[in-house]
């Protein structure tokens, strides 16, 4: 995410303490946010500070460089995330079915990416750079929820079996996902219910012979 210009010594990045400094240094961070949302625009300091209505030396007021504003897009989006995904994935629902549980998720993932087309980098291959780091974070974002949900819905289970168990079903889904039909394809819906059957059968049959 560097360039030549981005590695010039700069003052140190100062914490807002007025609340125009605190808006000023969101209103970075949303249009960030907004330009990795955009496919082919890349994340650089004029165009950002065109974007966010400030001049690039304000944008280096609140971040050392492009890796630091990277940082501060993955924590603001991956909050946003949790808090979309996070009441839909209970021990509970992982327990007694896990069709149901991938289906939520899955639902959720949808749901995300429709309000937050930045998080459709979660299941497309991505150059290294900014969304690459989005996606990454992304991916153990929701790994590590759906690790912690099954980890008390099943907590019998082998840990290490559960996890080798969850690492196939997350790499089938986010493959799955990636060709999920257009949102007005009739044949959508169908679409999400079989890929979250065939994940939860798959979870099911290998992790309840163990504890059932």
């Amino acid at each position: 995410m560097n360039n030549s210009s981005d590695k010039l010594q700069r003052p140190s990045p100062r914490t807002p303490v007025r609340r125009n400094g605190v808006a000023t240094k969101g209103r970075i961070i949303e249009a960030a946010i907004a330009m990795i949302a955009e496919d082919g625009a890349a994340l650089a300091m004029r165009p950002l500070a065109r974007r966010a209505g400030c001049s690039p030396a304000a944008i280096y007021q609140f971040f050392a460089d492009l890796d630091d504003l990277g940082a501060a897009i993955v924590e603001q989006v991956t909050e946003d995330a949790v808090a979309e995904l996070a009441p839909r994935l209970s021990p509970d629902l992982a327990r007694a079915d896990p069709v149901a549980f991938f289906a939520a998720l899955m639902d959720g993932v949808v749901a995300l990416q429709a309000a937050r087309p930045e998080t459709l980098c979660l299941v497309r291959p991505q150059p290294d750079g900014p969304r690459a780091a989005l996606a990454s974070a992304l991916r153990e974002m929701i790994r590590a929820m759906v690790s912690d949900a099954f980890a008390e819905g099943y907590p019998e289970a082998d840990a290490l079996r559960r996890e080798e168990v969850l690492t196939i079903a997350q790499h089938a889904l986010i493959g799955a996902m990636a060709g999920v039909p257009p949102r007005d394809a009739a044949e959508r819906a169908r679409y999400l219910a079989d890929v979250a059957e065939l994940v939860g059968h798959f979870v099911a049959r290998a992790l309840r012979p163990q504890v059932d």
